[in-house]
């Protein structure tokens, strides 16, 4: 945290400085090679980083403020928002810092030596992992509370673990990443030719596999809920069991839409930037060995797609957040586990429910 802090202060005063010298078109840095003027689309660019720096920080600010007290205790799902927000929080200081330094650079300096080529580039690719890993937990946490409402809950150890684990996997997903990464002749960071082997098949794996997780997670999670809350014996037990089966309906239904919501943004920020550097590589590793070449048209899409993937650290946890709140207030009025809890285990009496009328049988209490 601290190391991450130190080089988000050196980036934005390379930043500051690169900026000055750009506006008269020199470069006096030891680590500067050569002269870089902006086009206008670039500031387009750097704009949204900015706005995504501002937005991204304050919101996930607010959030981890507002859910601190769920660290201890509270619902698992509290928690995953407080994770997810957290490791948002550093993504959004970091990346439009790392990205922003880059392009205001031309990609021809480098500020924080070995040690930040190492560690704290891939850190962008990282946080991006880290948080798909919750975003695919919280799916599935959701999805598992409508489909087997009766099952015994996750733990807060157990969400502690899925959470680690995701952040184990993020990290071991940018081995290849970290490993390719070494300081050039020239001093600038750099990345190992894409069509080394070390680098290749382990991206391809890497991107691919998180491409084929991503969409079977969201695309199973979303049928199954939709499934159960439209099967019909599920409908007729969950009307004869709550209290307002027009409100059971309704929240049912915009739970099932929130997890549509989810997946949705959530693919169309994230997955397109994976699309376009897996066909990329495997150009490199599949074909003849010419692959593709980044034009500067490509370089630019590429930036539009990076600056899209950043992005979703904006606006991700409110959706989560507001996803949190509905299914919470349908989980509270519909689910019959919760319900039924609350119908069935008064102290002292057992209660039977009809159609049309409640019968209340007391049990004498030396019984």
């Amino acid at each position: 945290m601290v190391s991450t802090i130190t080089s988000l202060t050196t980036l934005s005063t390379a930043i500051f400085n690169q900026t000055s010298n750009n506006a008269t078109t020199t470069q006096s840095s030891s680590h500067s090679h050569g002269t870089c003027e902006l086009e206008t689309k670039t500031y387009v660019v750097l704009l949204g980083y900015v706005l995504i720096f501002f937005i991204g920080v304050t919101g996930n600010g607010l959030v981890l403020f507002s859910f601190r007290s769920f660290w201890r205790r509270g619902p698992v799902i509290e928690l995953l928002i407080l994770y997810l927000a957290f490791f948002n929080f550093l993504s959004s200081m970091l990346d439009p810092m790392m990205f922003g330094y880059w392009l205001v650079t031309c990609y021809k300096s480098w500020h924080l030596g070995w040690y930040g080529c190492k560690f704290v580039s891939p850190l962008c690719r990282i946080f991006t992992n880290i948080s798909i890993g919750i975003i695919l937990i919280m799916a599935i946490d959701r999805c598992r509370a409508i489909v087997f409402p009766f099952r015994k809950r996750l733990s807060r150890g157990q969400v502690h673990l899925l959470a680690a684990g995701a952040i184990l996997l993020g990290f071991l997903s940018e081995v290849h990443h970290i490993v390719g990464s070494y300081i050039n002749d020239n001093g600038l960071c750099s990345i190992v030719l894409v069509r080394t082997p070390t680098y290749l098949y382990p991206s391809l794996i890497s991107i691919s596999g998180r491409i084929l997780i991503i969409i079977f997670v969201f695309i199973s999670t979303t049928l199954l809920a939709h499934i159960k809350l439209n099967r019909s014996q599920h409908r007729r037990f969950l009307q004869r069991s709550c209290a307002n089966p027009h409100g059971m309906t309704r929240r049912g239904r915009k739970v099932t839409l929130m997890l549509v919501v989810m997946s949705s943004v959530f693919s169309i920020t994230v997955l397109p930037r994976d699309f376009f550097h897996l066909i990329y590589n495997a150009s490199w590793g599949l074909g003849s060995g010419n692959g593709i070449i980044l034009s500067p048209t490509m370089k630019y899409i590429n930036q539009l797609l990076k600056l899209l993937q950043t992005s979703n650290v904006v606006y991700n946890v409110f959706i989560y957040s507001r996803m949190h709140e509905t299914f919470r207030r349908f989980e509270s009025c519909c689910l019959p586990k919760r319900y039924l809890r609350k119908m069935f285990t008064r102290r002292g009496s057992v209660m039977v429910r009809r159609d049309s009328e409640t019968t209340t049988m007391t049990t004498p209490v030396h019984l």
